[in-house]
């Protein structure tokens, strides 16, 4: 096998989408994650205007192509100021639901959420996931330049919901963000009877096809492998932090994040809980977060923005509109802030305290 064939790619995956991280993640891939900026909305109406009604495969395509090729002409600009890691290949993907050969992605409000359940409920529908690769690599790293893309269809059997199931379904929130208005890896798993073709496809990301449109550039699956980590030495499961409400400040992070609780970590249903060590967990996998209950803090000072933190965390968004959104969502869960630098234009920032009084930073990082 050639150096070229042989060597570790690095991919780019250009969605914010955490089912399809934990996908890759499953498989045994780390990719970066650089969230497009396409406007999916104008996109889609150029379109139109462009060619006429587009087939739901052909949406599902068209907007995976333009997530992947925004992103992979952002990490050639120098002004975008991305960390200048290598990127040899980008991948973008996009899913739709076709039912009646009517194209549905995100519902985005509960209403809709709730019509388009009244509308699926006990029958079938086709998920279409589509998929765009880019070669970032050098000629000589083996690069061919090729930018390419196809589609996986899945048919999807829903079960008969009662109007009570949808408007619990619907209440949880997780249709209301999510194409076809379900997930089959989640909340909304109980409501698929069966299906018809890849799983990973209904998810969002489908693996076998990922592995033909690398075969495509004359690369290969095993490339994306993360790398496994060198012998003989310690490996990092999870940073501790201090407090003296240990439940109080876990909470705090697990709104704050997104994140769950390590099985057995979770809130007790009766008013008694004595939990001295809770752990926190992405929803990709990893426990990331612990908290151990403490009598006090005596002797550690809360820090000022002028003042030594020694540790603190950086939690990256990917957009300065987002960065003041999240400011908000942790001041209004119970955050300090100490330092408003969201108006730098090279690296805005925002400094806080969480409730226990540790320090961490949100930063725009695309």
């Amino acid at each position: 096998m050639s150096g070229a064939a042989s060597q570790q790619l690095r991919l780019v995956l250009a969605s914010a989408s955490p089912a399809r991280l934990a996908t890759l993640r499953a498989a045994g891939v780390e990719p970066r994650v650089v969230v497009s900026r396409v406007d999916e909305d104008a996109m889609l109406a150029d379109a139109t205007q462009r060619y006429g009604e587009l087939e739901p495969a052909d949406v599902a395509l068209l907007l995976a192509r333009a997530k992947c090729e925004d992103v992979a002409a952002r990490l050639a600009d120098p002004s975008e100021r991305l960390d200048g890691a290598r990127s040899d290949l980008v991948l973008g993907c996009d899913s739709v639901l076709e039912i009646d050969g009517v194209a549905y992605g995100k519902p985005g409000t509960a209403e809709a959420a709730r019509r388009r359940w009244e509308l699926m409920a006990g029958r079938s529908g086709l998920l279409h996931s589509g998929h765009w690769l880019v070669d970032l690599r050098a000629t000589e790293a083996g690069g061919t330049g090729a930018t390419l893309g196809a589609t996986g269809s899945t048919v999807v059997h829903f079960a008969r919901l009662c109007a009570q199931e949808i408007d619990g379904y619907v209440a949880t929130g997780e249709p209301l963000n999510v194409a076809g208005a379900f997930t089959i890896d989640g909340l909304g798993g109980p409501y698929i009877e069966r299906i018809e073709g890849d799983h990973h496809n209904v998810v969002g990301l489908s693996l076998p096809l990922v592995r033909e449109l690398l075969a495509e550039l004359g690369a290969s699956w095993h490339q994306l492998a993360a790398p496994v980590p060198p012998a003989g030495f310690p490996r990092l499961i999870h940073t501790v932090l201090d407090a003296t409400d240990a439940r109080g400040l876990a909470e705090f992070y697990r709104a704050f994040l997104g994140w769950g609780y390590r099985p057995g970590d979770q809130a007790p249903a009766d008013a008694g809980d004595d939990s001295d060590w809770l752990v926190l967990t992405d929803p990709a996998g990893p426990a990331v977060l612990a908290v151990n209950q403490v009598a006090s803090l005596a002797g550690h000072p809360r820090p000022t923005h002028q003042s030594p933190a020694q540790v603190h965390h950086d939690y990256a968004v990917p957009t300065l509109d987002e960065l003041r959104r999240q400011r908000q969502r942790a001041v209004a869960l119970g955050a300090t802030l100490l330092l408003d630098r969201s108006d730098d234009p090279d690296h805005p920032l925002c400094t806080l305290l969480d409730p226990a009084g540790h320090r961490f930073c949100i930063l725009v990082d695309p």
